[in-house]
Parts: C-alpha cells; sequence; structure tokens
C-alpha cells in the first residue's frame, strides 16, 4: 500500500457541508411520497433475501410493500423488468402480489440476488424513507474512520447493494436516498470509499449514475495522489471511464480556465426523477 488515503479537499468538503442541506431539500421537494393509508393493517407479505439455506424472511405490510414500487412494462408479466419509454406505469410489487403467479399465490416475493443487510435497509426505507446507517450515527466520530471499526466497511457495501436493489424494484427514491447516504458517509470521512468501487462496477452497468457518480468524485475532488493508495481497488472499467471523463469538452474547458479546484460534485445531480 502506497500513497496517501483518497481525501477529499478540505475546500470540497466545507462547501458541501454549507450547500448540503439546502440542495437536498430542494430535490427532496419534488419526490414527495403520499403517506400509506394502512386501509388493511392486517395483511402481511413476505419479502425473501439471499436464496438455499442462507435467506432470511421479511414481513411486512402488503400496502407498505405496494406504495413505493413502480415500473414500466413493456408486457402485462409483472417479473418482465425491461424498460420500455411509452409503457404504462406498474407498481412491481403490486403487481406481483396480485398476480396469478407463484409470487401472487404464496403472497412471498424472492430477492435472491440481495442480502440481509440490504433488505434490512429496504425494510426501513418501506416505513420510514430513511435509512439507520452506522457511520452517520452520531456516535460514530472521525476517529471511528480512521481506526476502521468493524462494520464500517461492510456497512458501505450494503449501500450499493441498496442501490442496486432499488434498480431492480425500480424505486428511484430508494436509490437516491442510499447516493445520499453514501455521499454523506464520504463527506464525513473526508475520504473516497474505494473499497466500495467493484461493487459499484460489478452490480452495474455501463451508464450508471452511481459508476457517473464515483468517477467524477474521483476526478473532481479526490486528492491527486489518492490512485496511488491501494490501486487494486480501482476496476479496470473505471480507469476507463475516468479517461473518457478527461476528454470531453466539459472537462478541457475546465482545465483552460482552471476551474477545476472550484468545482464540486453535487450528489442531486446523480439522482433519479
Amino acid at each position: 500500500m502506497s500513497g496517501t488515503p483518497p481525501f477529499l479537499s478540505s475546500q470540497d468538503a466545507e462547501k458541501s457541508r454549507r450547500d448540503r442541506e439546502t440542495e437536498h431539500q430542494r430535490k427532496s421537494d419534488k419526490q414527495k411520497i403520499w403517506p400509506v393509508k394502512f386501509s388493511d393493517p392486517g395483511t402481511l407479505v413476505t419479502l425473501i433475501a439471499g436464496k438455499d439455506e442462507t435467506y432470511t424472511k421479511f414481513l411486512v405490510h402488503k400496502e407498505v410493500a405496494c406504495h413505493h414500487s413502480r415500473v414500466w412494462l413493456d408486457n402485462p408479466h409483472p417479473f418482465n423488468l425491461k424498460l420500455h419509454p411509452h409503457s404504462p406505469a406498474i407498481d412491481v410489487l403490486k403487481a406481483a402480489f396480485e398476480s396469478d403467479f407463484i409470487e401472487g399465490q404464496t403472497q412471498t416475493y424472492r430477492l435472491e440476488e440481495s442480502t440481509k443487510g440490504a433488505v434490512t435497509f429496504l425494510m426501513q426505507f418501506l416505513y420510514s424513507q430513511k435509512l439507520h446507517t452506522i457511520q452517520l450515527n452520531d456516535d460514530c466520530s472521525i476517529e471511528d474512520f480512521q481506526s476502521k471499526v468493524p462494520g464500517m466497511n461492510n456497512e458501505d457495501h450494503v449501500l450499493v447493494e441498496l442501490w442496486t436493489l432499488g434498480d431492480l424494484l425500480h424505486i428511484p427514491k430508494l436509490q437516491n436516498v442510499a447516493l445520499k447516504a453514501i455521499h454523506a458517509i464520504q463527506e464525513k470521512a473526508n475520504r473516497v470509499r474505494i473499497h466500495s468501487l467493484k461493487d459499484v462496477y460489478s452490480l452495474t452497468s455501463s451508464g450508471s449514475l452511481l459508476r457517473k457518480y464515483f468517477v467524477e468524485v474521483a476526478v473532481f475532488n479526490m486528492t491527486h495522489d489518492g490512485f496511488d493508495y491501494c490501486p487494486d481497488h480501482y476496476p479496470h472499467e473505471m480507469l476507463l471511464d475516468v479517461i473518457r471523463l478527461m476528454r470531453t469538452e466539459r472537462y478541457i474547458e475546465m482545465i483552460k480556465t482552471n476551474s477545476i479546484g472550484n468545482y464540486y460534485v453535487e450528489v442531486s445531480d446523480f439522482f433519479l426523477p
């Protein structure tokens, strides 16, 4: 291991702390969610995380499960998740639980590629639209980040998994909440959580907003020697994305005007509508 940790510049971190509350409020105002009525509070459904003998069951009110998840389908089958811009909007979980398929018959929805941690966060979101993270807890200090308190790195991985779970279920607000937490953790630690990068690139596809977020943070806000620290953490695809960004007219113009040092990546630019 060589170089210094991939810190964010102190100027960038300070600007983010100043702007974060106002910017997040502006974006969240556009994503108001109507509260669940609980007109049928006795009806529960089951979400299963994982597969084989490692699975975990979660019970959730059916109204809550069906309240948030939406997808544009190109046919009535509730599990064909191929997007089509001109297709009607259908609730993924609602379609599943009210279908004639096995999910509708058993009132059980399997998330075999998800983990217990990711679905735990999903449950927190379904009921409160918030996440309870170790690293953003008031009891977690900068010293805890430096001493690598157990569970921190795993939580970073789980937040990436949560973002991809939001993609699977087509719950954009869940993805935004996950990314907001990722960003806030990096700000609090004042460094890029590079151990998450392999997960980001293995669990998402080309053009993913999560990929774009980490690439912009690396290019614009990470200290210049950050890539020397644990270089094996940076996926090959990410380095190609970094090069592509540095060849754009936008980046070249920022070099010409010497404005890169004053630019801070706004997490809300990578929120889904």
